[in-house]
């Protein structure tokens, strides 16, 4: 049997990196936006009383070893982050009771939490994940090859032997009826005229060609364009996106209300102000994790920030 502090620090470490942590979740890297119906604000009690986060698919806690694929956590949370840099916060979807350990703990869990995930978001390793995950993204799919006349030619004669032999093998069955033969007779006699056109007139397929060549120059345009504005919003050092991302979390979570009046509606806990109750899923995500939580969050953003900007790192300007 589980014992009650074993899973009351099982749940601290779920939702600790499920929500809190911005360097993860604030800043994106916790999950999947929530695709259910959940109102916007803070869940209300689940009716066993009992404490249940909610930790998205995929997210990097440390709750089982179990993985697929054999997976770490190192590797799961790398993904995470690359992600994240790519497109943004990202925040899960957290239901919970009420606090599910001493906010002392759970600042104390934020900090330890977030300096192993500096270190790693700075390490050489995950420096060349970011670089073959940017080339990653930038390659596009393999291209068409274009087809010259003759090769349209000999594909138009394939195929009309290929339907010739199968048409004089049908003919071949002595239970065909009379109107069945002469049909399939006469498609014969098409596909034997249409067979010769073909070898006849080559140059029928010299505009075909020309099309093709049109193609797959337009779609060889496409790409490089894609490649270059991939290349463009990826950065060759990633040192500038985590200065992005870190400074759209202190913007979104600079000015949450914790002393906000919640009420219930439909089972469900909103913001009494209709302007809180539209505040985005950041700072909503902020508000959930609480006044410790989310200034060990911030501090630990803030330090980063600071850190990179003396090294020189700027940001992304196009967020």
């Amino acid at each position: 049997m589980v014992s009650l502090r074993a899973l009351q620090m099982g749940r601290a470490r779920a939702a600790t990196l499920a929500v809190t942590l911005p360097l993860i979740t604030l800043a994106g890297c916790g999950g999947r936006p929530s695709s259910s119906s959940q109102a916007p604000g803070v869940a209300a009690p689940r009716a066993s009383g009992r404490a249940a986060p909610t930790v998205p698919a995929g997210a990097p806690a440390v709750v089982s070893s179990e993985r697929p694929g054999g997976a770490t956590p190192d590797d799961e949370t790398t993904r995470f982050v690359l992600d994240v840099l790519a497109r943004g916060p990202m925040v899960p979807s957290f239901r919970h009771d009420g606090p599910l350990w001493e906010q002392a703990t759970r600042a104390r869990e934020i900090a330890r939490r977030g300096a192993q995930l500096r270190r790693q978001v700075e390490s050489p390793e995950f420096a060349a994940r970011y670089r073959a995950f940017r080339e990653e993204q930038a390659r596009g799919d393999e291209l068409p090859r274009p087809r010259a006349s003759r090769e349209l030619q000999d594909e138009s004669v394939s195929k009309h032997e290929v339907s010739l032999a199968a048409l004089k093998k049908a003919l071949e069955d002595p239970d065909m009826t009379a109107p069945q033969r002469s049909a399939f007779t006469s498609l014969r006699v098409a596909v034997e005229r249409a067979l010769a056109d073909t070898k006849a007139h080559p140059e029928r397929f010299d505009e075909l060609a020309r099309l093709e060549a049109e193609e797959a120059q337009r779609l060889e345009r496409q790409q490089q364009m894609k490649r270059a504005e991939v290349l463009a919003r990826l950065p060759e050092d990633h040192r500038r996106l985590v200065l992005t991302r870190l400074e759209q979390v202190l913007e979104q979570t600079a000015d949450v209300a914790f002393d906000a009046t919640l009420v219930e509606a439909a089972g469900r806990r909103r913001f009494a102000d209709p302007e809180l109750e539209a505040k985005g899923a950041v700072w909503k995500a902020g508000f959930r994790a609480g006044r410790p939580a989310l200034t060990a969050a911030r501090a630990l953003a803030s330090a980063w920030i600071a850190d990179l900007r003396r090294a020189g790192v700027e940001p992304v300007r196009s967020r």
